[in-house]
């Protein structure tokens, strides 16, 4: 009985040990066409990945651009109505003359030019220098 035990110990023992064997020699065989699948599907995943990235990038650079686009058109609307509001009422908007920061009194809130006198233009604006 025990000669029968150990001749089953070693014939199961031949035989995993040619399993291995096969397992390996198949592992050998077919690893260049395992590397060359990862391979592949790892350089799809990075397109996908680089292509998702790239467009939520792209769209994100749009909606700040527009956000920029929309305060600048809303600057100009106001600017467009406070030249209309000049051009209907001229006679709310007096030209007033301003003073040299030297001839100022120190403290106040009066407006006041910085340049030297002489280089001040002389003339009003009129609609032609718009």
């Amino acid at each position: 009985m025990l000669l029968l035990c150990l001749f089953s110990l070693l014939l199961s023992g031949a035989i995993a040990m040619v399993m291995l064997l096969n397992i390996r020699d198949l592992a050998i065989e077919h690893s260049g066409e395992i590397g060359q699948t990862a391979a592949e599907n790892s350089e799809s995943l990075v397109l996908d990945m680089t292509l998702f990235t790239m467009e939520r990038q792209v769209e994100s650079n749009g909606y700040f651009i527009d956000g920029g686009l929309r305060t600048m058109v809303n600057s100009v609307n106001i600017l467009c109505l406070y030249i209309e509001d000049l051009y209907r009422n001229p006679d709310a908007f007096k030209p007033r003359p301003f003073a040299y920061y030297k001839d100022v009194a120190e403290g106040s809130t009066e407006m006041h030019w910085f340049l030297e006198p002489g280089l001040i233009p002389a003339h009003s604006l009129g609609a032609g220098d718009l």
